[in-house]
């Protein structure tokens, strides 16, 4: 069930981010097409996941290393008070800048330890455990920092 809450959060965002970058620019924008290819990346590893497609560690490795690097760039594509619209970062993100980069760290980290079991030729069970726990840390900051869906 879990899996599939994050699998169902990432079509979230992939079908909702072509209007919500409809008039982004500059750093924003940067940021809205990380976060567009994070869900990509996500989706793709999710089908794996499900078994909806056949698992592919290579492909799973691949997009795991994406996704954590795009998590490293998180920091810098946040720079204080760039939160006009259709930013969807909450000021909360610049009051508590400490606990937001240590969650985009636990994201490259978590991020990274998929790749890593991937390329190992784990278990399928390791494969959904990691990424259920990548997909948990993307889903808990944007319901700390990221303004809710209506």
């Amino acid at each position: 069930m879990r899996l599939f809450t994050i699998f169902a959060l990432g079509l979230a965002v992939i079908s909702t981010a072509a209007l919500a970058h409809q008039g982004a620019t500059g750093v924003v924008k940067q940021r809205m097409e990380a976060m567009k290819d994070t869900a990509s990346q996500m989706k793709t590893i999710a089908g794996m996941v499900k078994g909806e497609s056949a698992l592919d560690a290579e492909v799973v490795a691949s997009s795991a290393t994406i996704i954590s690097r795009h998590a490293e760039e998180i920091p810098g594509l946040f720079p204080e008070g760039s939160i006009r619209k259709p930013s969807e970062a909450l000021p909360e993100i610049w009051t508590n800048w400490n606990d937001f980069t240590s969650r985009a760290q636990r994201l490259a980290g978590r991020a990274r330890n998929l790749a890593e079991i991937a390329g190992s030729n784990a278990e399928a069970g390791a494969l959904a455990a990691a990424f259920a726990a990548m997909g948990e840390t993307c889903k808990n900051c944007h319901t700390r920092y990221r303004v809710k869906k209506q």
